[in-house]
């Protein structure tokens, strides 16, 4: 296949359209066929990537190879896994262990007058059985055919596989396309449910509600990935970018499905490097209403090797190339720019066409939201990981006008604004889900009163993922509109921390543990009131204010062991929520009753994402009123407010046009990819760990960051009260399996770091993200469990599914025989000490 156009904006057949190179591919049958193939000589930077059926890459000729003269011509003879014959004199042989394999070429091209010298090059690649090329006859290619049901676009044809269909088809292609001998551990797992080489796979097997579960993982799998990934991901600056394994996978399965979703066919590290950004260097998101400059130190181009190069190219939100009157949709090392008269460069990312002086250095972006990645091909890695400076991108004081009416800027607008308001839609849906109730249970509770968790999480519950074992909730969800509520954190002997939260999760204040008191066990009297409270603050009582009507309580209290379930239900019950009239008087309060609605029983992330554009933005809307966006919003909300989203605006559907409804569903399932991208950029690495640092639970403008912690962990502490680092790899950046032994090993002093009050815990999770269920039915091991440590002072925690001998049993932690991850909770974490020389634990496997 030869694509011999270089791509423009018009260009909508692959997202992330590549202007620097053209692609020839070729996928390739090797059931019974030897074929050769020649890489004729070039003088120029010519890639071929061999991979075989699992997107491992076999081989890498020319460019990238690593070969002396990359640039020379090589003749291979490329041959499956049962070939058997001799392999002619001079011929480089690529073994593929599976039947089906995949040719990609990159030619690098230096513009639309440089396509002749690219076709010519393409006509001499060479690809033909082995006893044609040995005839010395001039071979004639056989013809192909043509079916219209496999006129597809194949990502969207996988996607809506039944189970039957998904499974079945990886049974017969497994036959040919063996797994590796690495894979032995999850080909066991997967019999279990008959998915491997040639078995027969019953969808029976999934239960009467197989079709929506399975459509359910399937809407979570993108976000998941991403957080099983966050590790692999590498960062330079605000730039990041997939690192290693990528190309060469082993066992990291995750990591190649996600690759496989994002660009199937992904170059190795050694060969290309991909960085990307959609923040400045304030962290805030790209958007054609500013102007920026890329500023480059001198001596800091992106640093290559052998016939390497480096590019910079621009995408709107819909990951497509952004129109513009240069026709301009990249800045490479071969282009005409001026540099600085320090030796540095700058590159002007705007709408507005600058200058003449500065015509060769502008890199068009728009008028909205956009991102940049920099491609590196051939990459110096040792330079890049030791002294590279990552560009950055300065956001110049001026900005330009938006472009009204237009409907990529419309469609911008739309997905900014649904960022926006999305805590606060599913802030309500939550209140009026968890508050559907006559009277309190340990899940819901009326509005103003609190609900009680009273039992240890086991593996039979599945009500939220990643259960937490350490502590028990309370918690309540307030309507301050006409109420001042006194609340009553009563005294305790433990860890108990209450979080006071605003109608768009943001943490007003903390009580109690982590909340900066001197004493933080003792009693706290409280006033809650809402925007527009004008009555006194009784004496003895801290006055805490928020800025909207809505607000939400969660007081964690720390649980140790189920003998100790009696004295957290002692401190729940002291507990108190009462209306500030009802606290003064000498009565004693009785809670109103609530109301049970049945169409109020929902699950309110799945409420959200099923809303029309018209029911979710007038819902915002009208939310709004009441809880006021905050000052520093002025801005989003200008922008939002010219499509009719704000406080109390009526939001009319037409404005998106006629194809409303499937550009909104797209606007969805594209948006997880764009926000995990985004929430990467924030996810910070404590060794083979990553955890969502700050400003968690304390915003700002940080939308995507906010909307992303939305749906995967609403309501998180703020760091200073907990961190909750998170790993699924081993020291060798393994994925961990339940069927290898681990240990995960602590030297000594170099327990998790807390301060007074704090503590900790790791507890084991499932692929499905919840508890494994195990003999001894323990989930986790803390700073209260009866370790035993090791004469060094080292602490040694067992990995494994098999039970260890009596001397080892109280430091084993059950692990179950699949995939698993580990969660670290630090509640009160010392940080300066974790950044300042704690040695991280690791999972070694044994």
């Amino acid at each position: 296949i030869y694509n011999n156009v270089q791509f423009t904006a018009d260009t909508k057949v692959v997202v992330s359209p590549n202007v620097d190179n053209i692609y020839s591919s070729t996928f390739l049958d090797l059931n019974n066929t030897a074929l050769v193939f020649v890489k004729p000589k070039t003088d120029r930077y010519c890639s071929v990537q061999v991979m075989d059926a699992y997107t491992n890459t076999v081989d890498v000729i020319g460019s990238g190879s690593k070969a002396d003269n990359p640039q020379d011509e090589v003749t291979c003879l490329i041959t499956g896994r049962n070939y058997l014959g001799d392999i002619p004199d001079g011929m480089k042989h690529i073994i593929i262990p599976t039947d089906m394999a995949w040719i990609i070429i990159r030619t690098v091209l230096n513009g639309p007058e440089d396509l002749p010298n690219v076709e010519v090059i393409e006509d001499q690649m060479l690809l033909m059985p082995l006893e044609d090329y040995l005839n010395n006859q001039t071979y004639v290619p056989a013809k192909g055919t043509y079916h219209e049901e496999y006129n597809y676009d194949p990502v969207d044809y996988v996607f809506n596989m039944s189970p039957g269909e998904f499974f079945n088809t990886a049974n017969r292609l497994m036959v040919t396309n063996p797994p590796a001998s690495a894979d032995t551990p999850i080909m066991e797992e997967m019999k279990s449910i008959n998915v491997g080489p040639g078995l027969t796979f019953d969808e029976k097997i999934l239960g009467t509600d197989g079709e929506t579960q399975w459509n359910t993982m399937l809407n979570n799998l993108v976000p998941s990935l991403t957080r099983q990934t966050a590790t692999y991901m590498s960062s330079h600056g605000n730039w990041k970018y997939y690192g290693d394994p990528i190309g060469d996978w082993g066992t990291a399965y995750a990591y190649r499905g996600l690759i496989a979703i994002k660009g199937l066919g992904a170059n190795p590290t050694y060969v290309a490097i991909y960085p990307e950004a959609n923040t400045d260097s304030e962290n805030q998101q790209l958007s054609g209403a500013n102007k920026y400059r890329l500023h480059i130190d001198k001596g800091m181009l992106p640093p290559v090797i052998q016939d390497g190069f480096w590019s910079f190219t621009v995408y709107g939100s819909d990951n497509f190339l952004i129109p513009n009157e240069l026709n301009r949709y990249c800045i490479n090392d071969r282009s005409n720019v001026t540099y600085n008269s320090d030796g540095t460069l700058d590159i002007l990312m705007q709408a507005e066409k600058p200058g003449d002086d500065m015509l060769n250095n502008w890199l068009p972006v728009g008028t909205g939201d956009f991102r940049i990645n920099l491609r590196i091909y051939g990459p110096d890695i040792d330079k890049i990981n030791s002294y590279w400076i990552a560009p950055e991108i300065l956001k110049e004081q001026d900005s330009v006008s938006r472009i009204e009416n237009n409907s990529t800027q419309l469609w911008d607008t739309v997905q900014d604004a649904y960022v926006y308001s999305y805590p606060l839609v599913l802030m309500d849906a939550t209140m009026v889900e968890h508050t559907n109730t006559v009277q309190p249970t340990n899940e819901q509770a009326p509005v103003n009163q609190f609900q009680h968790d009273n039992e240890l999480k086991n593996a039979d519950w599945k009500n939220v993922v990643s259960p937490n074992v350490d502590t028990l909730y309370s918690e309540a969800y307030l309507d301050l509109n006409t109420t001042a509520l006194v609340f009553v954190k009563p005294e305790t002997d433990r860890f108990c921390s209450a979080q006071v939260m605003d109608a768009y999760s943001n943490t007003v204040e903390v009580l109690g543990s982590g909340g900066g008191a001197d004493n933080p066990q003792d009693a706290e009297i409280c006033l809650i009131t809402g925007r527009d409270y004008q009555g006194d603050i009784p004496e003895g009582m801290k006055h805490i204010s928020i800025p909207t009507d809505i607000a939400w309580i969660i007081v964690r209290i720390v649980c140790n062991g189920p003998e100790d379930l009696t004295h957290i239900e002692a401190i729940q019950k002291q507990l108190l929520l009462v209306p500030l009239e009802d606290y003064m008087s000498s009565q004693t309060y009785s809670p109103p009753k609530g109301s049970y609605h049945e169409e109020n029983n929902f699950r309110p992330g799945d409420h959200v994402a099923n809303m029309s554009p018209a029911e979710y933005f007038s819902t915002a809307n009208r939310l709004m009123v009441t809880n006021p966006p905050a000052p520093e919003d002025a801005s989003m909300i200008e922008e939002m407010q010219s499509i009719n989203v704000g406080p109390g605006l009526t939001f009319d559907e037409t404005i998106l046009g006629e194809n409303a409804s499937a550009q909104w569903n797209q606007m969805l399932d594209s948006m997880n990819p764009v926000l995990s991208t985004y929430f990467l950029s924030f996810t910070e690495k404590l060794g083979d760990w990553v955890y969502y640092p700050y400003p968690i639970a304390d915003w700002g403008t940080d939308y995507p960051y906010r909307a992303i912690i939305a749906q995967v962990a609403f309501g998180a502490n703020p760091v200073n009260v907990a961190i909750y680092p998170e790993t699924a790899f081993d020291s060798e950046n393994q994925k961990v399996f339940g069927k290898n032994k681990y240990i995960l090993h602590f030297d000594e002093g170099m327990l998790p770091p807390v301060l007074e009050g704090g503590f900790w815990s790791i507890t084991a999770y499932g692929s499905d993200s919840f508890l494994i269920p195990n003999d001894i039915n323990r989930y986790c091991i803390n700073d209260r469990s009866n370790v035993t440590f090791s004469e060094d002072g080292s602490l040694d925690i067992l990995l494994q599914n098999e039970k260890p001998d009596d001397d080892n049993l109280n430091n084993w932690l059950p692990v179950g025989t699949d995939d698993f991850h580990l969660i670290m909770r630090i509640y009160l974490p010392d940080m300066d000490k974790i950044h300042g020389g704690w040695n991280v634990p690791e999972i070694e496997r044994q």
